[in-house]
C-alpha cells in the first residue's frame, strides 16, 4: 500500500508525493485500487470570530462549508481492508 498526496494521473502513470517528500511514479497497470481520503482535521482553531465566523477559516469555507465525513475508508487510516 502506498499512501501520499496525489499529484497527477496520466495515461501511463500515477504520480504520488509521500510524506517525506519522495515522489513516486507508479505505472497505471500496477495500480489495483485508489481511495481518496478527506483532509485531516485541523487542530488548534482560534476562538476569535468576526460576525460569527472563525478568523482562521477562508472565505470559501464560510460561504460553502464542507459536509462532515462520518464513515472514513479504513485505508485512509492506514489499515488494510478485510478480505470479503
Amino acid at each position: 500500500m502506498i499512501r501520499g498526496q496525489l499529484i497527477t494521473v496520466d495515461d501511463t502513470a500515477t504520480t504520488i508525493l509521500q510524506r517525506g517528500g519522495e515522489v513516486l511514479f507508479v505505472p497505471n497497470d500496477q495500480v489495483r485500487s485508489k481511495t481518496l481520503c478527506p483532509e485531516p482535521i485541523r487542530t488548534g482553531k482560534s476562538r476569535i470570530t468576526v460576525r460569527g465566523w472563525a478568523i482562521d477559516e477562508s472565505a470559501l469555507e464560510w460561504v460553502a462549508p464542507t459536509r462532515q465525513v462520518t464513515d472514513v475508508d479504513p485505508r485512509c487510516l492506514g489499515r488494510p481492508l478485510r478480505p470479503r
